[in-house]
């Protein structure tokens, strides 16, 4: 559209062309800006921290154990000539019972125990000799009043014996004649040690004795274990059997061969051998138990830190602490590493301290 007069439409058109120029230069300009600038810094974020605590460490392993036990037989004592063998009167509760006091009484006479190493084997009386009279002596001794270990059987032995009776509520057995006081095998069972453990509970009164009165256990107890970490045990390790009342101690390993195979064979798989102490009635022959054994441990409490604060490994090992705002690498000796805490040991003693603040690096 023209209206003739020459130039009117390059005028009309300029101011346009201008702005589309000037618009590409503030373009360009918005452009070269942001090339040009800053990049915003983002601040570091210190790693997450923890404390150093005192801990004591144990590395253990599971056991399981079978209670083993040697027993000896109780010889059944022998009645009053032309009585029964029937059981009169059962003084002991339960299977546990301590020197000096009477198993059960057989037609009215007692059967006492006594520790000895070997059995009463001939009664003894007034002007008796031996090392049978020294024992008992010695038992007497233990059970009712010092009096001389001689050896022979004086006046002295022959008090002392009918005092133990007295005290029991019999009469000791006296000769016919003299009245001399008597140790009768029958009555008094002398056993390697005390207390004892019956293997079960002693005959009920009123019951008619047979050859196979009743058995004690002897010696110490002991199990035999199984632990998938055998070969890491050293002797004395500590064994706890939880709340059963029974602790033990770890001797040694051995072979034992699988049922059906022989000792060299193939089927053959080392058990631990561990000494048994606590409560007898947990103690019973054949008594399945389980429980911890103690693989290493730093028995006491040690500064100890998570295992993802230590830095480097072996002599290099380090942790970082965070002290009164300031930081510092401190270099640590690693211990005994359990359940995720390390035992750490500082290069000097106040390099680290309980309850001091230390970085989580891993």
């Amino acid at each position: 559209m023209s209206d003739g007069v020459p130039g009117r439409r390059a005028r009309w058109l300029w101011p346009v062309s201008v702005l589309a120029v000037g618009g590409l230069g503030i373009g360009a300009g918005l452009a070269l800006g942001g090339a040009n600038a800053t990049p915003e810094v983002q601040p570091t974020q210190p790693p997450p921290t923890t404390v150093v605590r005192a801990l004591e460490l144990s590395d253990t392993a599971s056991v399981e154990c079978v209670v083993h036990r040697d027993s000896r037989r109780i010889e059944p004592p022998a009645p009053p000539e032309g009585s029964a063998a029937i059981v009169t009167r059962r003084p002991l509760e339960g299977t546990v019972a301590d020197e000096g006091t009477i198993l059960l009484e057989v037609a009215g006479r007692p059967l006492i125990l006594l520790v000895g190493p070997y059995p009463l084997y001939r009664p003894l009386t007034m002007g008796d000799q031996g090392d049978d009279v020294k024992m008992l002596q010695r038992a007497l001794n233990r059970v009712r009043r010092d009096i001389p270990v001689t050896g022979t059987f004086d006046a002295a032995t022959s008090s002392s014996l009918a005092g133990l009776y007295r005290g029991l509520g019999h009469t000791a057995p006296a000769t016919p004649d003299a009245g001399a006081t008597i140790a009768r095998p029958t009555e008094l069972l002398m056993v390697p040690d005390s207390p004892v453990t019956l293997t079960r509970p002693l005959p009920s009164v009123g019951t008619t004795l047979d050859a196979d009165l009743a058995s004690y256990y002897t010696g110490q107890p002991y199990a035999s274990c199984t632990t998938p970490r055998i070969g890491e045990l050293v002797q004395g390790a500590a064994v706890a059997f939880g709340d059963s009342g029974v602790t033990g101690t770890f001797e040694h390993s051995e072979e034992t061969p699988a049922a059906g195979e022989a000792s060299e064979g193939s089927g053959s798989s080392a058990q631990a051998r561990v000494s048994l102490i606590g409560d007898e009635t947990a103690l019973a022959d054949g008594t399945s138990l389980r429980g911890r054994v103690t693989i290493a441990s730093t028995h006491g409490r040690v500064l100890a830190v998570p295992v993802s604060c230590l830095q480097g490994g072996g002599s290099s090992a380090s942790v970082t602490v965070m002290r009164d705002g300031n930081r510092a690498t401190v270099p640590v000796q690693v211990g005994l590493v359990v359940d995720g805490y390390a035992q750490v040991t500082p290069g000097s003693p106040d390099g680290l301290r309980e309850g001091d603040t230390v970085w989580v690096v891993g």
